[in-house]
This record gives C-alpha cells, structure tokens and sequence, in this order.
C-alpha cells in the first residue's frame, strides 16, 4: 500500500481544524514541526527526523489535501488556513511551544506563522523559498517560476499534470533539484495523485494564489517580516528560485541566509545531514 511506502516511520492520524491530520512522529525533547512542499510528502523528512530526534521531538505533517491527510471540503489552500492547521495541530498534539522548519510551501507557512503565533513558537527556518515582501516580479523570477502560469488554468492544469504518465514531474524534479535521485519520490507522488481529488488538492494551493492576493490584509499579513529569529537555507543549484531576492533579503536583520554550493530546491532530501546540522546549530544558539 502506498501508505506504507511515504515514510520509514508509523503515520499517525489525528483531528486539527476539522480535518483528518495525517502526520509523522519521532523523539522526544522541544518540538520541532517540519512542513513540506509540492511535489512532496511528509516523509521526505525521515534523514532529517533520524538526526535530530536524538534531542528533539520531530512532527512531519501531511499538509491538507495531501494524502492521507483529508481534502477539505471547501477546497481552502489559503496559506493562512493552512497556518491555522498547523498551530491547532500542534494543540491537539500538546505542544505547548515549538520551532517550525519548512521547506517549498512549507516556508511560505513557516513565515506566516511566525506572524500569527510568535507567542508559541520558538524559531523558524525556511528552506529553498524567499520570503513573501522579496517575491518580486522580474523576467528571472517569470522564468524560474513558469511551473505557476502552466498550472493556473484549472481544467487545464491537472490534465497537464497527469500526462504522458506524469512526466512534467521529472521536468521539475529535474529543473529544480538537478543533482536529486527523484524517481523513487516520483513513483510515491503518482500513486497519490491518482486518488481521487488529490491532484487537484496540491495544485489547489496554487490556484489559490490568486484568491488570497486579492485580499489586502491577507497579503499585508504575508509580507510582514518576522518577529522571530529565521534561519534560510538556500541550494545555489536551485531552479525555481532567484538568488538575488534571497540576497535582498540579507538586508532584512531577521534573517540568517546560509547558501549551499551544490544544493538544489530539494536540499532536505538531498543533503540531509547538512539540514539537520544547521538546524540545530541554528535553534541551540543563544
């Protein structure tokens, strides 16, 4: 069963925010949650996981919509609602504070929580995703980004997902991490986005870009910086990003960027050691 193939560690499932909350667990000590992107899945989180849950109790989610997590009903993949989700999950789950590592659309939701709930939350790192204010348009970003005008149309965008048995996954495995060994990843990714609604789930989150930029407070709340220590890490082989925005962004005194000569947009997975390493380095400094 593909639910046996997403992780080397027992998925659990729990309720946060009315949905089924599918997730990953190991170790003990301070809580540290690890949020994925597309197209991803908790478990590319276990190296990570297995090096730091010697001191620290590590939690992967399913983020909604992605299996096994529950497709909400309403189809909401605001960033926000997605936020909410984590923080309600993290009640549910006892965790009274805990730090936020996110990767892809996993950062994008590790800045804006760090807006909403910097009460609970220790520190937040972000891998492989600028900071919302530094997203600006150029022909650079236009380029590397090009993946969102192809999903946009939506009768379109899951027809042109599943074609050709998928292959436009290679083209972005491909482009964005060049030195990532993917194909075992592409095989798991399939399988869940053939279930019923699934595609649609995680390409929900971009077709909600252009919902939630139509919203001024929502974007306001977006493009706030965070009052909260935020470590970056950032593959220099990474093919959906400009560099020059994470360099902007040294400007900003919140931010701690660390650059990765070889690495790409899947960093966690292709260099585990050195995330887990920085992450911990990053959250155990004064």
């Amino acid at each position: 069963m593909i639910h046996d193939k997403l992780s080397k560690h027992p998925i659990e499932i729990t309720q946060a925010n009315g949905l089924q909350y599918a997730y990953i667990k190991k170790g003990k000590g301070p809580v540290i949650f690890l949020l994925h992107g597309f197209p991803d899945h908790a478990g590319s989180w276990d190296l990570v996981m297995d090096e730091l849950s010697d001191t620290y109790c590590c939690i992967a989610p399913f983020l909604r919509g992605y299996y096994p997590t529950s497709i909400p009903v309403d189809r909401n993949y605001s960033v926000l609602s997605i936020a909410e989700d984590i923080h309600l999950l993290a009640m549910t789950l006892g965790c009274e504070t805990y730090s936020v590592v996110g990767q892809d659309w996993g950062a994008t939701i590790a800045y804006v929580m760090a807006n909403l709930y910097d009460e609970q939350i220790n520190k937040v790192v972000s891998l492989s995703m600028p900071h919302p204010r530094f997203l600006k348009p150029s022909l650079t970003l236009l380029l590397k980004a090009r993946h969102i005008l192809y999903f946009a149309n939506k009768e379109k965008a899951p027809l042109r997902l599943a074609k050709n048995e998928y292959s436009y996954l290679d083209t972005l495995y491909k482009r964005w991490s060049p030195g990532l060994d993917y194909l075992a990843l592409k095989q798991q990714m399939v399988a869940c986005f053939e279930m019923t609604g699934r595609k649609e789930a995680a390409l929900g989150y971009y077709w909600q870009l252009g919902v939630d930029g139509k919203q001024k407070e929502r974007v306001a709340l977006y493009h706030q910086f965070p009052p909260l220590p935020s470590l970056v890490l950032v593959g220099m082989q990474d093919g959906t990003v400009d560099l020059k925005q994470f360099k902007k962004m040294e400007s900003a005194s919140c931010f701690d960027i660390r650059y990765h000569a070889s690495g790409g947009h899947f960093l966690h997975r292709e260099d585990p050691s050195y995330c887990a390493s920085q992450v911990r380095n990053f959250l155990e400094a004064a």
